[in-house]
């Protein structure tokens, strides 16, 4: 290559450079990133604009003294791109004083060259072609440093280019390319394989400063977003599984791994259904069924959900399924998993948690609805034994004595004690539907006036007891559907309350029921007494 070429390819390098700095000077966004790169370009524009001068002023200047000059360029070069590569795993990182240390040797060999007509130890003969040059034994030590720095940046910034993009994107394309070359070119070049001018080397990587840009301006190679999503991925409580278009999963998230405890990730490539048959019973055609939301997918964007159970691991899952598509096309599916064990869990409680709160309020509710006719039982025991205790001892008495009344009386107080145990069974039985966990409340048809005179003959004896008498005006011809045993419960609590109201005043009275049909569909209950009380 001749002297023109040369210094049109480092006046072209340089104004690329300058241009790039320009348009990150122009972006006001900063980040470690972006600063960590312009500071890439510094040192390259001092590479490159001191080896053009060097081309420039062949046969003037001796050429080491340029040589010197673009140190201060090429030996801090590899420390920066090692801490690019790192700030570019991490997203940020926190300097401290350890990474000073990286500095040491291109500060020594930066002394050692500024130095070297005294001792030799970088370069004992100096050209601008390899043949010509003659490296001392420091040279070794500088050059492995920066390989080393220089292949463990290129290998972070492939590696995570390739785990937050994928292996064929745009991005890591550019990185492969922007890395290799150089590399390539400066170990021929260093091994003597290939007889390079010296000037390949700051050539090779403002090649990659340009492949670079594209990366970094069109592609967004430098920008965070990348990464803090691969990070936010990893981190969501959310597992997810990518798949392409033929059912090989490309993607999945660590959540999923921690979820299946899985260990590797050898699930990368692995074709979906291997995936779902290792951990979903196929009894239960779970595996089926996610796969034919997949495919529905395939032709329009709705989220389709499905809950399943995985017995191996005795977890509920709630499953999301997407179809993805770039421009109507369909490329893929994104299956979401969402670990809803302890939901189910939570439900599970709650839902007992209800049942013995309703058990303990019907239970209440019961034992005042038992109270009511057991106290009636109780009355109307002790009207007999009353009865019992005022009949002569004598034979001939007792038959004198029991008159066709006394027998009636005791009759009705026999009648209303079967009532009585009668309404008890019901209430019991109305329990024991309460406390069934399918069942609904059992509404039916049943006659208002029935049920208002069967209220009447429990409460019977405490009515007389209290000298109350209950008038009831209701048509036979009433009939209701609804729950009976919430509105026997109600009437009888109104009753009761009437009559403890007549108590409490040492009155007696009389309580009122009646009732009619409005607009052929409703039915007004009116109960009323003397007490006090209206209702």
């Amino acid at each position: 290559m001749d002297k023109f070429s040369l210094i049109g390819l480092s006046i072209s390098s340089i104004l690329i450079i300058i241009v790039l700095w320009l348009i990150r000077v122009k972006n006001k966004e900063k980040n470690q990133m972006k600063n960590i790169f312009s500071l890439n370009m510094l040192f390259m524009l001092i590479w490159c604009a001191s080896l053009m001068l060097q081309i420039i002023n062949q046969g003037k200047i001796l050429p080491v003294y340029f040589e010197y000059l673009a140190s201060f360029g090429a030996c801090f070069i590899p420390v920066s791109m090692l801490i690019t590569g790192i700030i570019f795993s991490k997203t940020k990182i926190k300097f401290n004083k350890y990474y000073l240390f990286l500095l040491i040797i291109p500060i020594l060999s930066i002394i050692i060259l500024l130095t070297n007509d005294f001792h030799n130890l970088f370069y004992e003969t100096y050209s601008t072609t390899r043949e010509g040059t003659i490296y001392g034994k420091y040279f070794i030590i500088h050059t492995l440093y920066s390989y080393v720095c220089l292949i463990i940046a290129m290998f972070l910034l492939i590696y995570y280019s390739i785990k937050n993009s994928g292996f064929f994107s745009k991005q890591s394309v550019l990185l492969v390319l922007g890395t290799l070359i150089p590399l390539i070119l400066n170990v021929l070049f260093t091994l003597n394989i290939v007889n390079f001018s010296i000037y390949i080397t700051p050539m090779s990587f403002a090649f990659a400063i340009i492949i670079f840009a594209f990366a970094i301006f069109k592609f967004q190679f430098l920008n965070v977003v990348p990464v803090a999503l691969q990070k936010i991925n990893d981190v969501i409580s959310d597992g997810y599984i990518v798949i392409n278009e033929n059912l090989f999963i490309i993607d999945f998230n660590k959540t999923l791994m921690q979820m299946f405890n899985i260990k590797n990730d050898t699930l990368r490539n692995e074709r979906l259904e291997i995936f779902l048959e290792m951990f979903f019973d196929q009894k239960e055609n779970i595996v089926k069924s996610i796969l034919k939301a997949i495919n529905k997918t395939r032709n329009n964007t709705n989220t389709i959900t499905t809950e399943s159970y995985l017995k191996k691991l005795d977890k509920y899952f709630n499953i999301e399924i997407n179809g993805i598509f770039s421009k109507n096309t369909y490329l893929g599916s994104l299956i979401l998993f969402k670990d809803i064990t302890q939901h189910r869990k939570d439900q599970e409680i709650m839902k007992r948690q209800a049942e013995f709160a309703a058990f303990g309020e019907a239970s209440g509710q019961v034992a005042h609805d038992i109270n009511s006719p057991a106290m009636a039982v109780k009355s109307e025991a002790f009207n007999i034994k009353d009865i019992i205790k005022s009949i002569p001892s004598t034979s001939d008495e007792t038959k004198e004595y029991l008159s066709e009344n006394t027998k009636i009386e005791i009759l009705n107080s026999i009648k209303n004690i079967e009532n009585g145990m009668f309404k008890i069974g019901k209430i019991t039985g109305s329990l024991k539907s309460k406390m069934k966990k399918t069942e609904k409340r059992e509404s039916k048809i049943f006659n208002l006036n029935d049920l208002v005179n069967s209220i009447k003959d429990l409460m019977g004896s405490t009515l007389r007891n209290n000298n109350c008498t209950l008038n009831i005006d209701i048509p036979e011809n009433i009939e209701i559907y609804g729950e009976e045993n919430s509105l026997d419960r109600a009437i009888t609590n109104i009753v009761q309350n009437a009559v403890e109201a007549y108590k409490e005043k040492n009155k007696y009275g009389d309580i009122n029921i009646k009732s009619k049909i409005f607009n052929n569909d409703k039915c007004i209950i009116e109960i009323a007494d003397e007490a006090g009380r209206n209702t």
